[in-house]
């Protein structure tokens, strides 16, 4: 018999059941094998495909709980937030409490668990925020995991007035975040400055005459 008869014949599914995490234990060669079970695409959309025969011996398991979201990285209140139906993801981020002003929305991460394993994509938040475009507002599904990552910082450091880590900017140049730090100090030998980046993983520096770029 199919899944869908044996649950019927148990009277269903509770109010508080969680739908996308059944598990159907079934014993082969004397080991368990875990069957993963999306009675949300059974019940609710018909999915044939979950819909699937079960065997003597085997032991359907529903797990009780809301389906939840999992926000972690730059927001205010990371953690597990309950999931509700055609939730996106700015909404989710809103039960966060937002994103810090230290975040990134270009570089969002989704990831999605799946019987065949996780599937991880990027999603760019920035855009949906500034076009109102919700089409860049992915929906999630239940056990999604959401991860905002810090924006990538420009180093300044030595003979400036301010030296510390700073936002990338784009279209930002040495002079920008030099102006960031306040300018070089009357002790900074601007001529002698370096500059050091990232190249095919590997730091590359360089030495440059940092007042012929000021000036």
């Amino acid at each position: 018999m199919k899944l869908t008869a044996y649950l019927g014949a148990a009277g269903g599914v509770t109010q508080g059941a969680r739908l996308q995490g059944a598990v159907i234990r079934r014993e082969e060669g004397g080991q368990v094998r875990r069957i993963p079970v999306d009675l949300r695409k059974v019940l609710l959309d018909g999915d044939a495909s979950q819909n699937l025969e079960l065997q003597p011996g085997d032991t359907l398991f529903v797990p009780y709980g809301p389906d939840k979201v999992y926000l972690s990285g730059e927001v205010k209140n990371p953690g597990a937030y309950d999931y509700i139906d055609g939730m996106r993801l700015a909404e989710a981020l809103g039960l966060a409490g937002g994103p810090l002003h230290t975040s990134d929305l270009t570089q969002v991460r989704i990831t999605r668990p799946g019987s065949s394993g996780s599937e991880t994509i990027t999603v760019n938040l920035e855009e949906a925020n500034k076009r109102g475009d919700p089409s860049k507002d992915p929906p999630l599904s239940p056990g999604d995991v959401i991860f905002i990552p810090e924006a990538p910082k420009v180093y300044v450091v030595g003979e400036v007035q301010r030296p510390g880590a700073f936002d990338h900017q784009e279209g930002f140049r040495v002079r920008h975040y030099v102006a960031l730090a306040g300018g070089p100090t009357n002790l900074g030998e601007t001529r002698k400055a370096t500059l050091t980046t990232m190249q095919d993983g590997l730091p590359v520096t360089r030495t440059f005459d940092l007042q012929s770029v000021l000036e």
